[in-house]
């Protein structure tokens, strides 16, 4: 069963935020994280409504200054390890070092779920409202980033195209490994993603780990012109670089939180990064970055 939060506000305003919350994409990540008690991406769905209600900047209905304040609100919970992409159940094996190997399912179920929040919206709107908003803010934070940009397309094929639509990516930057790349991404990846990837996309993920992000926001601006995509992230995002470490040390956990293996994790996610967003502003007119000082992860829903 999947469940999701609704508040209900100017029905001529929709705003869709996706939840973060990590992800897996091997037996190391997918059990051996949870095992030793340090998942790499959230169990289970750990918000409730009255915890989105204590929530700072964007999240906070409360605040004038806040310029969504009376969006109609639809939070979109994660627990699918899959940046809200998948749309499989995947078995991992463990080995330990027993000789004993332990199972575990993983329901890789991202977008399946998504398409349902989806289909709930379109049939609110048309029996509830009788007419679609006028405007749509998308947003997500840390794997949510990346699900608001997988997303995207689906949105924007079920508004008008007089729908003035702004997508902000909280700290989700995309620095990734051709080892990531080849496991979780691919056709034949353990998330499925290409099973419902837009067409609109499929060049953009098919540009392999280096191009990938700029490529996406480069295929967004251009069929979506009258779209507005922004991005943000500290220079130096701790739970980003954690991730890039994993990736890149994936079958070796011991390195995943070693300062040195860090440090280098470090130099190279804030270099990448920052060639990233300025390679996406100088070929997607409609897309704009902030890159803050620091080691913050997220600011969605921060007074900040």
């Amino acid at each position: 069963a999947y469940s999701f939060f609704f508040r209900p506000g100017n029905p001529s305003k929709l705003a869709i935020f996706w939840d973060g919350g990590g992800a897996c994409w091997d037996p190391n990540t997918c059990i051996g994280s949870a095992l030793l008690g340090t998942p790499t991406y959230s169990l289970t769905v750990d918000e409730t409504a009255a915890e989105l209600d204590t929530l700072e900047g964007l999240g906070d209905f409360s605040n004038p200054e806040n310029p969504i304040s009376d969006y109609t609100q639809v939070y979109i919970p994660y627990c699918s390890a899959d940046l809200h992409t998948g749309a499989t159940d995947t078995t991992y094996f463990l080995n330990l070092p027993d000789g004993s190997i332990v199972p575990w399912v993983i329901h890789h179920r991202g977008y399946d779920n998504v398409a349902a929040v989806l289909d709930w919206l379109q049939d609110y709107y048309r029996n509830e409202v009788g007419r679609p908003p006028s405007r749509a803010f998308l947003s997500g934070a840390s794997a949510g980033g990346y699900g608001v940009l997988y997303g995207t397309p689906a949105v924007a094929d079920m508004l008008p195209w007089y729908t003035r639509t702004r997508v902000l990516v909280d700290a989700a930057n995309g620095v990734i490994n051709q080892d990531f790349y080849d496991r979780a991404l691919t056709p034949n990846g353990v998330w499925r993603v290409w099973d419902n990837l837009a067409p609109v996309l499929a060049n953009a993920f098919a540009s392999g780990p280096d191009d990938l992000t700029i490529e996406i926001f480069k295929s967004l601006g251009a069929n979506y012109p009258r779209a507005r995509f922004g991005q943000y992230t500290t220079a130096f995002d701790d739970t980003q670089i954690v991730f890039y470490n994993i990736a890149r040390n994936v079958d070796s956990i011991e390195r995943w939180f070693d300062p040195v293996e860090l440090a280098a994790a470090g130099f190279e996610w804030t270099l990448r990064a920052r060639t990233y967003m300025i390679l996406t502003a100088l070929q997607t007119w409609n897309y704009r970055f902030y890159l803050a000082s620091g080691a913050d992860h997220t600011i969605v829903a921060d007074d900040k």
